[in-house]
């Protein structure tokens, strides 16, 4: 071979190979032009998007300081990796990015889902209200109300929410919005494909007001799955005369009718200490759910908390500690995918102190698949992870303080404190 040959062989052997390094290559996460403003969180991206921006008849808030919001939609840090999406909606006056002082409302669950390559949508709806309050004894009104807020229909006195800001319409509108403006087009999940999202493709999920909201979605649609967390509430108390204490029983939304989406894909996390442990075990009840036999290994269609938390109601949707019970519920199983791992457990960490940059040896059991090392509630990403022992760099703007391991199957923080050295 002369010399001009050899020239042109490497070359096409080099064509060939750039080629497939770049067809093989990542794509790196972004959010869509016309998005509010975009964060990096662990796994991935948080893209906020303003809800007027999707459809001009959309409110962004009601006349009070209380709910709506702007939509949070989390991006896996490849998109071409995503496996599903899960939509989820917040407990009443709550805000998935709170317009008004910058603040996300959603950031664990966020990071769980990502974990997972899922697509999270935070929905921003009109929820100022608590429904159960609203409500009180009337059976019937629990229904109507999420059937206006949901649709736009009409048909409650207790909540005014019209066609355009009702759930199913802004849902649609940023499904819109990402078709139009998303890329790679090709990532989107396979729900968002036609002219209207398939919910039989969609998982939803809420807390409080928002889980009874994903519910009546999945009482009227086929969905993957739905995930209650510290929620339905919905129930009255029946009673025989004024001295009975009663008996409480579940709404007529509830029980009415045929589920479209199957009891098996009901999943409910619940803590002991929630004040509505009973109203909510009793529609699990109602809705032929049956309890896990484990709280740290979920069986079966809902689990009970035991752990001390700071707050039993909130809880079940943002304590970093249960992510590995919304794991099972909202995020594995059924599809599949392996059961939850044991807990993390952190046992020791070297050296105890450093500067920022000092690479640290964190050591315990089940730190497999850690996503993250936080020093101080800063986080680092891993350099490496094996079941035993995980290495992690100081990051800029870390604190004296414990060091978390956070891992899908949820978290796990050092006795000690590691020192930041000036």
């Amino acid at each position: 071979m002369n010399d001009v040959s050899l020239a042109a062989a490497l070359l096409r052997g080099l064509m060939v190979f750039c080629c497939i390094f770049i067809g093989s290559s990542a794509w790196a996460a972004e959010c869509p032009p016309g998005s509010y403003t975009q964060r990096t969180v662990t796994g991935g991206i948080g893209c906020v998007i303003q809800p007027s921006r999707t459809d001009p008849a959309i409110q962004d808030a009601g006349s009070n300081s209380k709910g709506y919001g702007y939509h949070v939609v989390g991006i896996p840090a490849d998109p071409t990796q995503i496996q599903g999406v899960y939509v989820h909606f917040m407990g009443s006056g709550a805000r998935p990015y709170d317009q008004t002082t910058g603040g996300y409302s959603v950031g664990q669950i966020l990071e769980d889902a990502l974990a997972r390559n899922f697509m999270f949508i935070a929905l921003a709806y009109v929820n100022p209200e608590t429904i159960g309050q609203l409500c009180g004894g009337d059976s019937a009104c629990y229904g109507l109300a999420r059937q206006e807020v949901i649709y736009g229909d009409a048909v409650s006195p207790e909540v005014s929410v019209d066609t355009a800001n009702g759930i199913l319409n802004r849902m649609d509108a940023l499904v819109n919005f990402l078709e139009e403006n998303f890329e790679p087009a090709s990532a989107l999940p396979a729900a968002f494909a036609g002219a209207a999202v398939d919910w039989s493709q969609v998982r939803v999920g809420g807390g409080s007001q928002g889980g009874g909201h994903a519910g009546y979605i999945g009482r009227d649609f086929l969905t993957e799955r739905v995930c209650f967390m510290a929620s339905p509430e919905d129930t009255v108390t029946q009673k025989d005369s004024l001295d009975d204490p009663g008996v409480i029983v579940s709404a007529a939304w509830l029980t009415e009718g045929t589920w479209k989406t199957p009891t098996a894909s009901l999943k409910g996390i619940v803590h002991e200490d929630e004040d509505g442990y009973e109203k909510i075990t009793t529609n699990f009840a109602a809705l032929g759910m049956v309890q896990s036999t484990s709280e740290t290994q979920p069986n079966n269609d809902w689990v009970k908390i035991t752990i001390p938390v700071e707050n039993p109601h909130t809880a079940p949707t943002t304590d970093e500690a249960l992510s590995y019970a919304r794991d099972w519920a909202c995020f594995s199983g059924g599809d599949g995918s392996p059961p939850p791992q044991p807990l993390p457990v952190v046992t020791s960490f070297s050296p105890t102190s450093g500067k920022v940059g000092t690479r640290v040896t964190i050591r315990g059991s089940s730190l497999e698949g850690t996503t993250a090392v936080k020093f101080g509630g800063v986080s680092s990403t891993p350099t490496s992870v094996s079941s035993r022992s995980v290495r992690a760099v100081v990051p800029t703007g870390a604190a004296s303080g414990p060091i978390t391991i956070v891992t899908p199957s949820g978290s796990a923080s050092s006795a000690t404190n590691f020192q930041v050295l000036p």
